[in-house]
């Protein structure tokens, strides 16, 4: 009967954690490495699938950017951060 009660509990806790979440106003950010269009071609077709609101970052080419876009991005808490590149993939990984 305990091990049902903790099962019941920790249901009920992920249904209420996804309710909360879903309360808020999600987006997507793109964290782009640069302006080449190797980046912004797929980052046009991601955005014009995408169901949620997306907003563009761009390091321009240089890593000096990050800390920056870095408070920008994780202001907006984004639901996803799709990076382009491999400045862009790295940083958004050790963030």
């Amino acid at each position: 009967m305990r091990i049902l009660n903790n099962i019941l509990i920790a249901f009920f806790l992920a249904w209420w954690a996804g309710t909360a979440w879903a309360a808020e106003p999600r987006s997507i950010a793109i964290l782009l490495s640069d302006s080449d269009e190797a980046y912004t071609a797929p980052s046009a077709a991601f955005q014009a699938a995408a169901t949620l609101p997306v907003q563009i970052f761009n390091l321009h080419g240089d890593a000096k950017n990050a800390p920056q876009l870095k408070e920008q991005i994780l202001a907006g808490k984004p639901a996803l951060i799709f990076a382009l590149g491999a400045k862009a993939a790295y940083l958004a990984k050790v963030w």
